[in-house]
């Protein structure tokens, strides 16, 4: 056996035995969630990357201390919203939703050059059926299946470490204080670059991949909680009503 060859042995053997072990001993809620999260920066934000690039690459002066800390500064983000919203037994189907729905939400930006806001998901909300067929094909299919389906697979096959309910809550506590202080840290020792970034970008929020989901849902809903009922359907209901009793 070559020398070549023996290297990729010993590297699968140890990725095999790496992934029974993992599957016998099981993960913790924490490194789970800094998966989802590392994936979904990795695979269905490539639209955000690539604006990114063009902002900060495409000045007249590179800013290499915010181009260095742009990554782990988003990674920080996320992971924290992540964090506040997986809760026990609650964590793997929320981060399996979230991993489908990012899915499909990265197809569509990086197929037609939309954004996730309130308008575009009530638009998907309110679609009809044969809408929604119109926008099915293979390509769909192959990327939610590639880039939502096999994390969610993963995710199904590894148990997750079970933890006193005071212990569990202390370790989560404390990687979400070292994730805020990360990324207050970065943005306070940097605060004239983010403000501008953001403030003269503000699509960026728009492209970001899960927030802008979490965002566009949270705004569909106050508005559709916020809306009266019209008072002539209310009439027509009691009047309705008392007609079938009698």
């Amino acid at each position: 056996m070559t020398p070549s060859k023996s290297i990729v042995h010993t590297l699968f053997s140890r990725l095999i035995f790496a992934i029974r072990s993992t599957r016998q001993k099981g993960i913790s809620t924490n490194l789970l969630i800094g998966l989802v999260t590392l994936w979904l920066l990795l695979f269905t934000n490539a639209e955000l990357w690539r604006v990114l690039t063009r902002l900060i690459f495409n000045a007249d002066e590179v800013n290499w201390l915010l181009a260095s800390s742009l990554p782990v500064v988003v990674f920080a983000w996320v992971f924290t919203i992540l964090s506040l919203l997986s809760w026990a037994r609650l964590a793997k189907p929320l981060l399996c939703l979230i991993l489908i729905s990012a899915a499909f939400a990265s197809y569509f930006m990086n197929a037609y050059g939309i954004v996730i806001d309130y308008t575009m998901f009530t638009n998907v909300v309110e679609t009809d059926v044969s809408e929604v067929s119109e926008l099915l094909n293979w390509k769909l299919g192959l990327w939610v299946a590639m880039v939502g389906g096999l994390p969610v697979y993963l995710i199904s096959q590894v148990p997750l470490r079970r933890k006193p309910w005071i212990k569990a809550l202390a370790s989560r506590l404390i990687v979400l204080s070292l994730a805020l202080v990360t990324l207050a840290g970065i943005v306070l020792s940097q605060y004239q670059s983010y403000a501008s970034l953001l403030r003269n970008n503000r699509e960026i929020r728009l492209i970001l991949v899960p927030t802008n989901l979490f965002a566009a849902s949270h705004g569909y809903l106050k508005r559709q909680l916020a809306t009266p009922r019209p008072r002539a359907e209310k009439g027509y209901s009691m009047c309705f009503s008392a007609q079938a009793s009698a």
